[in-house]
């Protein structure tokens, strides 16, 4: 889930003290979520309308 992505690194920074080397795979792990979710949204909208 995007979520546990998203918040398992804040809760490093702000628990654990964790710089930012420590949260980078997540960070990583984040932003391939946001771009395959990006692709198939923009694939499933080509079915409905003209981009």
């Amino acid at each position: 889930m995007p979520i546990y992505y998203a918040a398992t690194p804040l809760k490093g920074i702000m628990v654990k003290g964790d710089g930012f080397i420590d949260i980078f795979p997540w960070l990583v792990a984040l932003i391939v979520l946001i771009t395959i979710v990006f692709f198939i949204n923009s694939l499933s909208l080509k079915k409905y309308r003209r981009l």
